[in-house]
C-alpha cells in the first residue's frame, strides 16, 4: 500500500469509531421515543423508536467514513451523521 492510502484508511477508521462512540452514547442518553424536532418548535410530527433514529445517523456516518477511503468528500459528509447524532442529543435532553 501507499503511504496516502494508508493515511486514508486510517482516517476513515478514526472517522468510523467516532461515528460507532457516538451511536453508543445515543443509545444510553436517548429515550425509547425520538423527536426531530426543538422545543416550542413542535409542529405534532411523531417521534420515532430510538433503535431507528441511533441506526439512521450511524449508517450515514459509517457509509460516508468508509467512502472517504476513494473519495475526499466523503469526510464532509460523514459529518452528517455526526450532526444528526448532536440534533438528536439537543431536541431530547
Amino acid at each position: 500500500m501507499k503511504q496516502d492510502e494508508v493515511k486514508r484508511v486510517m482516517l476513515a477508521g478514526g472517522l468510523f469509531l467516532v461515528g460507532l462512540v457516538m451511536a453508543v452514547i445515543s443509545w444510553i442518553i436517548l429515550p425509547d421515543s425520538v423527536v426531530m424536532q426543538f422545543k416550542g418548535l413542535q409542529t405534532g410530527v411523531p417521534a420515532f423508536p430510538k433503535w431507528l433514529a441511533v441506526a439512521i445517523a450511524f449508517v450515514f456516518s459509517s457509509a460516508f467514513s468508509f467512502m472517504s477511503i476513494k473519495y475526499e468528500e466523503g469526510v464532509k459528509y460523514t459529518l452528517i451523521g455526526y450532526g444528526l447524532h448532536v440534533v438528536y442529543w439537543i431536541c431530547n435532553l
